[in-house]
């Protein structure tokens, strides 16, 4: 389902307010190609969107859905690029973690892509790995890398071997493993679902206990009620009392509704046909779809207080509203006072009631 620009917009503010739950439903609603499509502004993608605001949780959730790294921007810059470049802008220590590594572990090949500017993420990594020495407070390691991997690219061990040496040193260092899922805690820690666990088998635990005295304490029934035949009765007759109070209240609001109805009926008929005042004629003013009368329901509107009337008094009645509504006949009384515009309408809601009337006299 192609979206409209509304509908992007509320798409991309998941992305930036990271919240994944929302995001999985609009990809369900519009489809899976909103994944990489490029048309969030300036050639972006959603995976873009989400490097170019930090929102991890979206950038896991999209490479689950095999969202495409390769992509470039119209300024050529791929997902890494934007992500490193939000990571120098806004640094951090977990920056790498949750920003960069997602997308490197993804798709590492695009290290070596050049945007239109000629910068590759490689580029920016080394960037990266320098303001974090820099943080750590080592300046001479960070000298040390750069200077090693200069060589390397020069000549020696491949660029990209020495890349993953280097994100290996910083995963043993302070960054950590990447988790495929979400941040794994050490055995020396306790995660909110196994306290929350703790907390619900503790409480379980106590209740038991606190129970089990009680019952304990309570002398015990010598068996178990038995449900009798009498019982049983008294439960069916329960429920068609109830079944037949639902019905007579649904029958009730039916007859309230259409008794409203018969009573604008007879206002508009009074309005049309005996008011000197009214000089023009609209559809509004002709009983019809758009004074909320349905074609279907007229006669029981028609009908509705006539319940205790004979054949003949409700045969009679219809009769007078066939000649009423007659199309040539309405058009002889008060074709004069319909404006041009409304006839066709006018008259074809007239057809309407009549031959509506006509069918219910035939089948009586």
């Amino acid at each position: 389902m192609p979206m409209n620009k509304r509908q992007k917009q509320k798409v991309v503010e998941c992305v930036v307010r990271n919240d994944r739950r929302r995001l999985k439903h609009y990809i369900r609603k519009y489809g899976q190609e909103i994944v990489n499509s490029r048309s969030y502004g300036k050639g972006r993608t959603l995976l873009h969107t989400a490097a170019r605001v930090g929102s991890d949780y979206i950038i896991s959730y999209l490479l689950k859905l095999h969202a495409d790294c390769r992509t470039q921007d119209d300024r050529g810059n791929t997902a890494l690029h934007v992500a490193l470049q939000y990571s120098l802008s806004n640094y951090t220590t977990t920056c790498y973690g949750d920003n960069v590594a997602p997308l490197l572990k993804a798709c590492p090949e695009v290290v070596d892509v050049r945007n239109n500017s000629g910068i590759k993420p490689l580029h920016l990594l080394r960037e990266l790995e320098d303001r974090s020495k820099r943080a750590r407070g080592s300046p001479e390691r960070a000298e040390e890398v750069h200077s090693k991997t200069v060589k390397d690219e020069a000549g020696g061990m491949g660029w990209f071997d020495k890349l993953a040496d280097e994100v290996d040193h910083e995963y043993q260092t302070s960054w950590g493993a990447y988790e495929e899922d979400s941040y794994e805690p050490t055995s020396t820690t306790e995660s909110y679902d196994q306290w929350a666990d703790r907390l619900h088998s503790e409480y379980r635990a106590k209740r038991h206990a606190q129970t089990s005295g009680a019952d304990s304490a309570r002398p015990r029934a010598s068996s178990k009620p038995q449900w009798t035949e009498q019982d049983q009765s008294q439960f069916e007759e329960s429920q068609r009392a109830q079944h037949a109070a639902r019905e007579a209240r649904a029958a009730s609001d039916v007859r309230r509704a259409l008794t409203r109805l018969k009573q604008k009926y007879e206002a508009l008929c009074s309005r049309v046909f005996d008011d000197v005042s009214c000089d023009v004629i609209g559809q509004e003013d002709v009983p019809g779809e758009l004074t909320g009368f349905k074609m279907e329901q007229l006669v029981a509107v028609l009908l509705v207080d006539m319940k205790d009337s004979s054949q003949e008094e409700v045969k009679r009645y219809l009769r007078e509203q066939q000649v009423r509504w007659h199309p040539d006949r309405f058009l002889q009384r008060c074709g004069a006072r319909i404006p041009d515009e409304d006839r066709d309408t006018v008259t074809k809601a007239v057809v309407n009631i009549s031959q509506t009337i006509n069918a219910h006299m035939e089948a009586l």
